[in-house]
């Protein structure tokens, strides 16, 4: 994440409108509505956040949704906001690491990767160890940025340009439904809605060693903004899986 342990631990804290912590939060039910999703179908959600985004399909369409992150208390949020929002029966969020949970995960009609780590050295793979948890003609809809230049590459080795993602994806026979290139568009208003979070977080702890973790991280926070709308793009990708 390129933190700390110690405000990793803390992250959690920081609580966002419907629990949605990215930049796509406006742009993804437009998305969502495109995959005609029925009752009963199911969504893995990796990694799962604090639970907005998913959960918000399981109220919208009644999908089931299996929803896996490392961090505990991310979980547990999204456990408790699928009960808030009346859907637990459909929902259920654990803690584990996104590559136990691919290599053992049934094949779902949704796949979520959104704002996730990057695990594997490139697109190729990534979507080649997605795919074994996709049903044949599911989806998979990804959130993610990529890189202006690869000129960018020695600063920013996990990341590849826009060009080299849009092959990647496809070099397993599967077809691109959408590609919405958002370039620096969605940047300014995530910063100042994820800024928002943290001094709130910061305003309401009581604990002093989480009150300077919190501050910590809005120092690092501050000082990534410029790189990010320097170096990188955003994107919305939806994948169809085609296995036969």
């Amino acid at each position: 994440m390129g933190v700390d342990e110690e405000t990793v631990a803390i992250l959690p804290e920081i609580r966002f409108a419907d629990n949605v912590l990215n930049p796509w939060r406006e742009e993804l039910p437009k998305i969502f509505r495109m995959l005609n999703l029925v009752p009963n179908q199911t969504v893995l959600d990796i990694p799962c956040g604090q639970g907005g985004v998913s959960v918000h399909l399981a109220k919208e369409y009644g999908v089931s949704v299996d929803g896996y992150d490392l961090l505990k208390g991310y979980v547990d949020n999204a456990n408790d906001y699928a009960t808030e929002q009346k859907v637990s029966g459909l929902c259920k969020f654990y803690t584990d690491d996104i590559r136990n949970v691919i290599d053992k995960s049934d094949e779902h009609d949704l796949l979520l990767w959104i704002a996730s780590p990057h695990l594997w050295s490139n697109y190729n793979q990534t979507i080649e160890n997605l795919r074994k948890c996709v049903k044949d003609k599911g989806y998979i809809v990804i959130a993610d940025a990529y890189l202006y230049t690869d000129k960018l590459k020695s600063e920013h080795p996990e990341y590849e340009t826009f060009a080299e993602t849009s092959r990647a994806v496809t070099e397993h026979g599967d077809t691109i439904v959408e590609l919405i290139d958002y370039k620096e568009s969605l940047w300014a208003k995530n910063y100042q809605e994820e800024r928002e979070a943290i001094v709130r977080a910061i305003n309401s702890s009581s604990n002093p060693t989480e009150k300077e973790a919190l501050e910590k991280y809005l120092e690092q926070f501050n000082a990534g903004e410029p790189i990010d709308k320097e170096h990188f793009g955003l994107y919305i990708l939806v994948l169809q899986i085609n296995k036969t």
